[in-house]
């Protein structure tokens, strides 16, 4: 299955304004999976996610119902909010347990980003809401917005994985 990062990207672009997950002063931070299934690795995949949550069970069940699994990655949305580092902890050894089950050739997350490059700075900077994608083949996109979802394009666009400007930004998952 060939697939499009940079389209991948943009797809969530076009859905933020009516996603609720940002607001005029706040972001919810979701990580997005983009999984590639067989029908043995959703059934597995599914059967994890049970045993973790029977509601999130139930809803994934029925969303995985309206793609064909074996000729589309499909984005599959987790929360990222955590009380405490034993909860982030915890999730990442999950999202780890699922990679084993689950071929995963990327991932976005949507959160608010500092763009201050001094750690002094950072206090004052109040944040700016920010899509963050990464391929298995270690190139990153980012699109920074402002409050309003305009994206500021001098903080946006394609980097290497170890680019200093987006290093901070990964994720353990590749």
């Amino acid at each position: 299955m060939s697939v499009n990062y940079p389209e991948f990207h943009k797809s969530i672009i076009g859905t933020l304004k009516d996603s609720g997950l940002i607001h005029h002063d706040h972001v919810h931070p979701m990580l997005i999976l983009w999984v590639n299934f067989t029908e043995k690795s959703k059934d597995e995949f599914l059967k994890k996610i049970k045993e973790q949550d029977e509601d999130l069970y139930n809803e994934l069940k029925e969303y995985l119902e309206g793609f064909d699994i074996e000729e589309e990655s499909i984005p599959i949305d987790f929360p990222m909010d955590f009380a405490s580092e034993e909860e982030f902890d915890s999730f990442f050894d999950f999202i780890n347990k699922v990679q084993s089950i689950v071929y995963i050739p990327g991932y976005s997350v949507v959160s608010e980003i500092s763009l201050s490059q001094e750690k002094e700075d950072q206090q004052d900077d109040e944040g700016f809401p920010a899509l963050f994608s990464e391929t298995e083949d270690n190139v990153c996109y980012l699109t920074v917005f402002d409050w309003d979802l305009n994206e500021l394009e001098e903080y946006s666009g394609e980097f290497d994985a170890d680019d200093e400007n987006i290093v901070g930004l990964r994720l353990p998952i590749f």
